[in-house]
């Protein structure tokens, strides 16, 4: 069956509808490496005990049907595409990949039924098979940041633009736990539901699923319940669902979180409480909504637009992170005030023209002189910020926290719906 074949079929648990990739330079993945890989290296054991959650068969009242409903996918060689692979046993899993050696394994959702045996479900109607869980995933890719970074081009990544992932880290990481999560989830024992985790063993390094956590469930499959409303009916009930989910929290208290390096070009970001994997897709777009700033394209100058008060998130995340990233890192590490090209770009982004023509004027004539022992980015942010935030422009002093929000803050993509770990 051909790519295009399998994904006429895929499943609606999905927020942006982006496809599976075609793994780049599948020549060089030599088949005899493959076999070593997934022979001796895989870690098959690892993969079957988090994708259970506890649904392993080795505990009372757990759901042995669990993983035996997950759906797997194999890309082969020769681009060969194998959806709704599924697997009743860690053993099964294990033959399965060893025989088929595939380039690429794609994570899909949890379905209510087997998805090998779907069809035997299909004339049951829309409810016959659907997709009942899935984590809640995103996605960061270093390509989102083209525009603000030139150490690299195209798909190459280094330390020096990394910096924008570790700050796209902290930053939706803390929002996703929020900074009371472990002192909630310790005072409601007696109030929780039993679920099961995921967690790192820090001497082996290996994942670890436990049988009993509790963590409050909120109240949020009732907040959605119209498909067909308007739009503005649609943004009044993300916000509620939002502020339901976030009531008596910082952000939204999730425990279990799973970071991957995507294994070409950024992050992806596993949710992997089971009140995420449970979000419907309004609620995920609402919970990326919340997490959403940067706006606009490389023909639109204003891409960060802050009004009113900072949101104790975006003060928090402004204050802890981005700022001390921004003037600490990229600022010189990019170079992002050393040519007049790179400078027009921030200049663009404040809306008095006296201002930028006055700091235009300063930093061509500085061109001309190599007296400046500090570096010229530095001095050139240190004149913008003075002009900037002082008395005399007080309506302008958001605009170098907008500044550093368009170059640092955290360039969010929904992923489709599944994970590759080839």
């Amino acid at each position: 069956m051909s790519r295009e074949e399998a994904e006429n079929g895929r499943d609606n648990m999905e927020i942006d509808g982006c496809e599976p990739q075609s793994p780049q330079g599948n020549a060089i993945l030599d088949a005899n490496f493959l076999k070593i890989y997934y022979g001796k290296l895989f870690p098959h054991e690892d993969i079957f005990k988090w994708m259970s959650y506890g649904n392993d068969g080795k505990h009372p009242g757990c759901d042995q049907s669990y993983f035996g409903r997950r759906e797997f996918s194999f890309t082969l060689e020769n681009d060969i595409y194998l959806r709704y692979q599924s697997f009743n046993s860690l053993s099964e899993l294990e033959k399965s990949i060893n025989e088929k050696c595939p380039v690429k394994i794609d994570i899909g959702p949890v379905y209510n039924v087997d998805p090998a045996k779907r069809n035997a479900y299909a004339k049951a109607g829309d409810n016959g098979f659907t997709p009942v869980e899935r984590e809640l995933i995103f996605d960061l890719d270093i390509n989102d940041y083209n525009d603000v970074r030139y150490c690299c081009s195209g798909n190459d990544v280094c330390l020096d633009c990394w910096s924008l992932m570790t700050a796209a880290i902290k930053v939706i990481d803390t929002a996703l736990r929020g900074c009371n999560n472990k002192e909630q989830n310790n005072n409601n024992d007696s109030d929780g539901d039993s679920t099961d985790t995921m967690n790192r063993n820090s001497k082996s390094g290996k994942f670890e699923t436990t049988e009993k956590c509790t963590v409050k469930e909120v109240p949020i499959f009732s907040l959605l319940a119209r498909e067909n409303s308007s739009r503005k009916s649609f943004q009044k009930q993300s916000s509620d669902f939002v502020e339901t989910f976030l009531e008596d929290k910082d952000d939204f208290g999730f425990d279990h979180i799973l970071w991957v390096y995507s294994g070409r070009r950024g992050v992806h970001c596993w949710v992997c409480d089971r009140k995420a994997r449970r979000l419907n897709n309004e609620q995920r777009a609402a919970i990326a909504g919340y997490l959403h700033v940067y706006k606009g394209n490389e023909y639109g100058h204003k891409k960060v637009s802050l009004t009113g008060p900072l949101h104790p998130f975006l003060a928090r995340s402004y204050n802890e992170v981005l700022k001390d990233i921004f003037e600490e890192r990229l600022l010189c590490g990019q170079e992002l005030l050393s040519s007049e090209e790179r400078f027009e770009k921030i200049l663009e982004m404040i809306p008095d023209e006296s201002i930028t023509s006055e700091l235009r004027g300063k930093w061509l004539e500085s061109r001309q002189s190599s007296r400046l022992k500090e570096d010229i980015n530095v001095v050139r942010w240190g004149q913008l910020k003075h002009i900037l935030q002082s008395r005399k422009h007080k309506g302008l002093h958001r605009c170098v926290e907008e500044i550093v929000f368009c170059y640092a803050y955290p360039r969010l993509d929904m992923e489709g719906g599944r994970d590759e770990f080839v």
